[in-house]
Parts: C-alpha cells; sequence; structure tokens
C-alpha cells in the first residue's frame, strides 16, 4: 500500500469498500506512524479521522491492559462519530482492540462500570475526561498519544484549559496530534507552544469548491421560520440541511416548517 500501513488495517479497510488513500491520508499517515508531533489540516470531507486512526490503531498494543490513546472532540456528537469509526475498523480488523465513548450527557456510573475492560483508546470529550483523570478512574501514565480534534475550537477559551489539564496529565514524551479544517493561525501561539517541533500537514483547510456559493440574509430573530420557509420556496432544493442552535429550536422549526407542508423531520 506504500504508507506503512499492515495486511490487517489494509484488509478492514477493503471490507469498508476503502481502497484508495486521499490526499491527506497520503501525508499524514507515515508522519503519525512514526509518532512525530502533527497539525493535520485539510477541508472537511478530506478523510481526516482515518488520517490519524489508522496509524494510532497500528500502533497499539493490544496485548496490554493499559490505555494508549486519548481523542478528544468539542461535541458529544463528534466523540461518538469518531468513537462508531473506531469500532468499525477494529471489528473488522479482529476486534482485539478495545475503545471507549467518555462523553457527558450520558451515566457518568455506567462509563465507571464500562473503564473496568481497560480500554486501549478513548474518544470522548474534555469535561467529562478530565473528571475521569481527576477521580483518578482514567490513567494516564502509559498513553503514548493525544489527539485535539477540530482543535480550532479546543485551544481557545474555555476550552483549552481543560485540553490543557489532560495533556499535563499523560507522560511529557507523548505524540500530540491536532486537526482541524482549517488553518492554525487562530490557535498557531497555543500549538506551537505546545509542541515546538510540530510538523505540519496541509492540504488546503478551509478551501471551498468552487461549485459552493455563500450567500447570507439578515433578520430578526422571530422573523427567522418565516425568512427560512421563503428561501426554500425560492430555491427550491431536492434537499437542504438546517442548522440550528438548539434541539428544542429545531423541533419547534420542523413543526412551523410542517405546518406549511414542507417535508422536514427533526435529527
Amino acid at each position: 500500500n506504500g504508507l506503512g500501513l499492515s495486511p490487517a488495517w489494509v484488509a478492514a479497510l477493503a471490507g469498508q469498500q476503502i481502497s484508495q488513500p486521499t490526499d491527506i491520508q497520503q501525508q499524514a499517515i507515515g508522519a503519525v506512524l512514526q509518532a512525530s508531533d502533527t497539525y493535520i489540516s485539510s477541508e472537511t470531507g478530506t478523510g481526516k479521522t482515518l488520517a490519524y486512526l489508522l496509524p494510532l490503531l497500528q500502533r497499539l498494543d493490544a496485548s496490554t491492559k493499559s490505555l494508549q490513546v486519548v481523542i478528544l472532540a468539542p461535541t458529544i456528537e463528534l466523540a461518538l462519530q469518531i468513537h462508531q469509526e473506531i469500532r468499525a475498523l477494529t471489528t473488522a480488523e479482529g476486534g482485539t482492540i478495545r475503545s471507549q465513548a467518555l462523553v457527558g450527557g450520558v451515566s457518568y456510573k455506567r462509563q465507571l462500570e464500562q473503564l473496568k475492560a481497560k480500554p486501549h483508546l478513548v474518544a470522548g470529550t474534555p469535561e467529562r475526561v478530565l473528571e475521569l483523570i481527576h477521580s483518578g478512574k482514567l490513567k494516564m501514565h502509559e498513553v503514548c498519544c493525544l489527539v485535539i480534534d477540530e482543535a480550532d475550537r479546543l485551544l481557545i477559551d474555555p476550552a483549552r484549559a481543560t485540553v490543557e489539564s489532560i495533556i499535563r496529565a499523560a507522560p511529557s514524551r507523548r505524540q500530540l496530534v491536532f486537526v482541524s479544517a482549517t488553518r492554525p493561525e487562530q490557535t498557531a501561539e497555543q500549538v506551537r507552544r505546545l509542541a515546538p517541533d510540530l510538523l505540519m500537514i496541509d492540504t488546503g483547510g478551509n478551501r471551498m469548491s468552487s461549485t459552493i456559493e455563500h450567500l447570507f440574509v439578515i433578520t430578526e430573530q422571530r422573523k427567522k421560520p418565516e425568512m427560512l420557509r421563503r428561501l426554500i420556496h425560492a430555491t427550491d432544493p431536492e434537499r437542504a440541511l438546517v442548522f440550528v442552535h438548539r434541539n428544542t429550536h429545531a423541533e419547534e422549526l420542523t413543526g412551523k416548517l410542517t405546518f406549511h407542508e414542507l417535508r422536514a423531520v427533526c435529527i
């Protein structure tokens, strides 16, 4: 395969109909395999998660009971998505690697029970991970790599202090991998302080396709649902995604669109 991946992991990828690496995977996999501190920057949808997961999974020692990799994500949804990808890969590879999601919003006691299985790798939100470290339930003394996914969000206040506390809890010779869809200008100082000899791998973070057009409309908060309805009628999209700030807002908006006979569902 030319990337340094073992036949077992190549076969695991083939089982998911993945046979060709993306540009970011070609450039990043070798660096992460060599345990270099790395900043992976590439636009959304280019396979950044696999670019760091595959080499880290290959480096794991499944014969031990120690935690070796911690992946931090800014949201519960992203942490669970990363863990789902980990589970799919490790199951396809043979199921010897144990992993766990550690996120807020779910039972703390249940997560403590699951930690008794001694995961080799965890993906979680910084607050819950730090809480478990402080309680002595998450042992960091053999962690060899920390991944800060969406680093542009996790290395600014208020998340930064929590992330840096987690990094300090790991051995000083651990590897740091930062991942982002944007270039690190905003967090460059923090990144360089944490990893002075950082290897930058950038295949075009924050670069947009020429087929995408950006528009915005300024309107009052209370008028947003009606403005959205009018925009949908004006553009007549085959499919559309609408993002809102809170679950309750999504439910209210879905109800209003449905009332106006637009086929909408809330996720």
